[in-house]
């Protein structure tokens, strides 16, 4: 028998985990901040677990908050003796453009989406795109220019590198891998969050330094 004078309910009844009330939460600060968005807002770059991007992309959106994924044409494919064209995928795997009002607290909610990771550049100074940049760079990749069946400057292991347009735009690295052929991607070792790690970068994203 409940004491009299008490009232409330039993604890951990039909009620949420600390983790999904905290990313309710955070899913509810990104409405807030889709709402005080606007056209000149700042881009940012979200990493996410390659393969989810247009996922991450939708549920962004589902929230009101302006994503981008540039695509590109995907390698074709031979098959009994018939050339099937490749699929769209992202020019660069593992990432999501995100349009927002630079509030450190908005950028940290973005974690909450699932398959989302953390803002490049970390969420007290990330890395921030222009509208113009993001809008270059996406016709850019509606033109074909990235596709993978276009033809570029043969790259070998061991080439010193710089990005050219993009995300990734001025940053240097080493070929670690890159086809024979001048078609489809380079493997390049670049600075990322401070460390070095490799990233698949389209042959016609970066030029020789």
């Amino acid at each position: 028998m409940r004491p009299k004078g008490l009232v409330g309910a039993a604890i951990g009844v039909g009620s949420l985990s600390f983790e999904d009330r905290l990313r309710l939460d955070k899913l509810q600060r990104l409405e807030s901040v889709a709402r005080v968005t606007h056209a000149d807002s700042p881009w940012f770059v979200l990493r996410c677990w390659t393969g989810h991007e247009v996922s991450v992309r939708l549920q962004l959106e589902e929230l009101g908050i302006n994503a981008l994924v540039p695509q590109r044409r995907g390698p074709d494919y031979r098959r009994r003796h018939r050339i099937i064209p490749g699929q769209m995928m992202p020019v660069i795997h593992g990432y999501v453009l995100v349009q927002m009002d630079p509030i450190p607290e908005g950028l940290a909610a973005l974690d909450a989406v699932s398959h989302a990771i953390d803002v490049l550049g970390g969420c007290e100074f990330p890395k921030r795109l222009l509208p113009s940049e993001v809008a270059r760079f996406n016709a850019l990749a509606e033109s074909g220019i990235y596709d993978w069946q276009q033809e570029n400057v043969v790259y070998r292991k061991g080439d010193k590198v710089s990005v050219k347009e993009g995300f990734f735009c001025g940053a240097q690295g080493l070929v670690i891998s890159a086809r024979p052929d001048g078609k489809g991607d380079a493997v390049i070792e670049m600075d990322v969050l401070g460390r070095m790690v490799p990233v698949n970068i389209p042959l016609a994203l970066i030029e020789k330094i």
